[in-house]
């Protein structure tokens, strides 16, 4: 005969299940509900969106559906999209300019169309591949928006709130409630009442898209990572984080003012600083040159080699500490092997070979001394994501 389990021996069943599948028994289980919002919940990756949240490697998100009756053809555009992941918004864009423009809705909506008419001519004109398919498709769903508007006719589809969790669980909704009305109801139904912090290792906020409808709720964490505007992000969030949380990590993507982003304290003091998506060549180049972090990881900065071998010299000039690390995503083969042979050509230059470094195209790594027990050593391996850049590489400094 099976024994039901007493609430300690519950909390500590209920503590150590996988998130997704803790969150999914206290739905299906109401009498699970309060127990599981007493244990704390520990989390390996959070990412928070205006209409998504993911948890570990499970995505939940709320988007909008749009029902063609039958007979009624949709465009490609909408049917792509609703196949994925919904539509985000139905309201066009238009109505938003007009709510706060002088112009009248007849010239908004004049002038929009000469824009998106010369867009599509243009794009015509460029006869390649499946890409500028997409965008023609792309600009005549904006052009059959706007001849509703224009002609204040009922769009030929029914509105439904669509569910989803990662593909495997899918619920519509009838449109009776607006969209951020159910994204909010969402996060608090995974996050309110919580009577302990989240901890979370790995947290990523969204550079773009909308604001963040959370709950009261606090959250622990040790790699932070948002858009550029790091500044007025924290100024948010500072109700959220935990005063003691010790943050190791911050990561940076989207957006132009890194130079000031490096200037804040909190910048500053992490140990680890990862940026992505941002060109850091030219003028921002001095942020990496002056970069002062243990490790630091740039993917997609657009560098150059001359402003690699500048950091190069930089860090030996500077006697960097063992340990520090920096590694650079390269998109371009010939920018290696043009770095790699003037690396060689320095003065008290090692080339050596080990099995653990390197790649079968640049097998071998260059070192040279920085200090009396230190190395600055120079090496490229292939990278982990390589169609978005497909080579790593490797500048650290080592004990001799």
């Amino acid at each position: 005969m099976s024994k039901e389990l007493r609430y300690p021996s519950l909390r500590a069943v209920i503590q150590y299940l996988e998130p997704n599948k803790r969150l999914e028994l206290s739905r299906r289980c109401p009498s699970l509900f309060h127990v599981e919002k007493a244990v704390p919940l520990c989390l390996n990756y959070l990412y928070l969106g205006p209409r998504a949240v993911c948890i570990n490697n499970t995505m939940y998100s709320v988007s909008v559906i749009r029902q063609y009756p039958p007979g009624i053809k949709p465009l490609k555009q909408f049917k792509k999209k609703m196949s994925k992941c919904g539509i985000a918004i139905w309201i066009n864009t238009v109505t938003q300019t007009a709510l706060h423009s002088r112009r009248s809705y007849l010239e908004i909506y004049v002038l929009m169309t000469i824009n998106i008419e010369k867009g599509l001519g243009k794009t015509m004109m460029r006869k390649r591949m499946k890409q500028r398919e997409e965008e023609k498709d792309l600009i005549r769903s904006s052009l059959f928006l706007l001849e509703l508007r224009k002609s204040d006719t009922l769009p030929p589809f029914t509105m439904y709130l669509k569910y989803d969790r990662s593909g495997s669980t899918t619920e519509y909704l009838d449109y009776n409630k607006k969209q951020y009305e159910a994204c909010k109801y969402l996060f608090t139904r995974i996050f309110g009442g919580r009577k302990q912090p989240i901890c979370v290792a790995n947290l990523k906020i969204a550079s773009v898209g909308g604001v963040l409808r959370l709950p009261v709720m606090k959250i622990r964490v040790r790699n932070l990572t948002m858009g550029t505007n790091v500044e007025s992000r924290m100024n948010s969030l500072k109700d959220i984080l935990v005063e003691d949380s010790k943050i190791w990590g911050i990561g940076i993507y989207h957006g132009s003012n890194i130079i000031d982003s490096y200037q804040l304290p909190l910048v500053k003091s992490v140990l680890g600083l990862l940026i992505y998506n941002i060109s850091l060549t030219g003028d921002k180049f001095e942020a990496v040159l002056n970069d002062q972090h243990k490790y630091l990881k740039v993917f997609d900065g657009r560098i150059t080699v001359d402003e690699y071998m500048l950091l190069i010299e930089k860090m030996n000039s500077d006697k960097r500490a063992v340990g520090t690390e920096y590694k650079f995503g390269v998109h371009s083969k010939s920018i290696v092997k043009a770095l790699l042979n003037r690396i060689k050509e320095l003065e008290k230059v090692t080339v050596h070979k080990k099995a653990d470094r390197g790649c079968p195209r640049f097998p071998f790594s260059y070192s040279m001394p920085i200090g009396p027990r230190s190395q600055l050593v120079v090496f490229c391996k292939h990278a982990t994501y390589p169609k978005i850049e497909p080579w790593c590489l490797y500048i650290c400094v080592e004990r001799l």
